[in-house]
């Protein structure tokens, strides 16, 4: 399956689509991280021993008006390197965190002219959430502007 939606659409690179599903305004895009582009999370070395995954859902970016779900295959690897057995590390969203860097900008974006309730009303997010990536954000930009002086 072409992958340019995901670059193009949600900013991610070195992933492949495995399969879409739609059911009831709700899109999953199930993604794998190409062969060439695993890495270990610790050392940085490309020589890993793929040894299974787990699934985790992230939010991105609605598509209209339908909420798009990315099912990760986060790869649990064992590095010949340096001989450690961890899970990959995913550029496209923090650990711990349910949604992709992309919908943290796009929420960004929304809360300039939108209330945090009706932010979180659009996307079908909690008030918390939307709340603490306004936070988080706040506290990145007030960060690099006192460190730029």
């Amino acid at each position: 399956m072409d992958d340019t939606i995901l670059r193009h659409g949600f900013g991610i690179k070195d992933q492949q689509i495995l399969k879409v599903k739609y059911d009831q305004g709700r899109i999953d895009i199930y993604v794998r991280t190409k062969d060439k582009s695993l890495k270990c999370s610790g050392c940085g070395s490309k020589e890993v021993l793929r040894k299974g995954y787990t699934e985790r859902s992230f939010l991105t970016n609605p598509i209209g008006l339908n909420a798009v779900h990315l099912v990760a295959q986060v790869q649990r690897l064992e590095c010949k390197a340096c001989g450690l057995v961890r899970q990959e590390r995913l550029s496209y969203a923090d650990p711990k965190k349910s949604y992709t860097h992309c919908l943290e900008k796009y929420i960004n974006d929304l809360l300039r002219s939108m209330t945090v309730t009706d932010v979180a009303a659009n996307l079908g997010m909690s008030w918390n959430t939307v709340k603490g990536i306004q936070t988080n954000v706040l506290k990145l930009n007030t960060t690099t502007r006192y460190n730029r002086r």
